[in-house]
């Protein structure tokens, strides 16, 4: 990750978290491997400086012994991939983007509830995430969902 420093966030999954609310025009579907070019080119354009080169990245994300298909959620509408969540089976969300042109619709809130149902389904006591600090609309949108900040540490 670049300079700066990040929040390791938890949420409790001892009680539901709230429904996911996926805003009209959008479709959901799990991962497969031919999604890999799409999913790295949005996280490409979201979070660039974080992002390792493509052999690297593809190797980590099938490589990772925490690697679950059935734990990459993809957000599309009419013209492609808009939003992704990715998970470890640590209870751990590793990645939560969601494309400039289809922010404020409500696509990040939806997937994060949706990881946490996931994780609560799974048997999961807690979710975990990391979160940029400087990242001030996704740390307002986490504490708004119930996550407590555990620490900061550097990225």
């Amino acid at each position: 990750m670049a300079d700066g420093h990040c929040l390791l966030m938890r949420m409790s999954l001892q009680q539901a978290p709230p429904s996911p609310l996926w805003p009209p025009g959008v479709t959901l579907r799990l991962f497969d491997t031919a999604d890999a070019t799409h999913a790295y080119a949005l996280l490409r354009e979201t979070s660039a400086d974080d992002l390792l080169d493509w052999p690297t990245w593809q190797a980590q994300w099938h490589g990772n012994g925490e690697y679950d298909p059935a734990l990459c959620l993809l957000v599309m509408d009419n013209d492609g991939l808009v939003a992704l969540a990715q998970g470890w089976t640590s209870g751990y969300l590793k990645d939560l983007v969601v494309h400039p042109r289809a922010r404020r619709r409500g696509l990040g809130r939806a997937l994060l509830a949706w990881a946490l149902h996931t994780y609560r389904q799974r048997g999961e006591a807690s979710m975990d995430l990391r979160v940029r600090e400087d990242n001030y609309p996704a740390r307002q949108l986490y504490q708004q969902m119930g996550l407590h900040c555990l620490g900061r540490e550097p990225c």
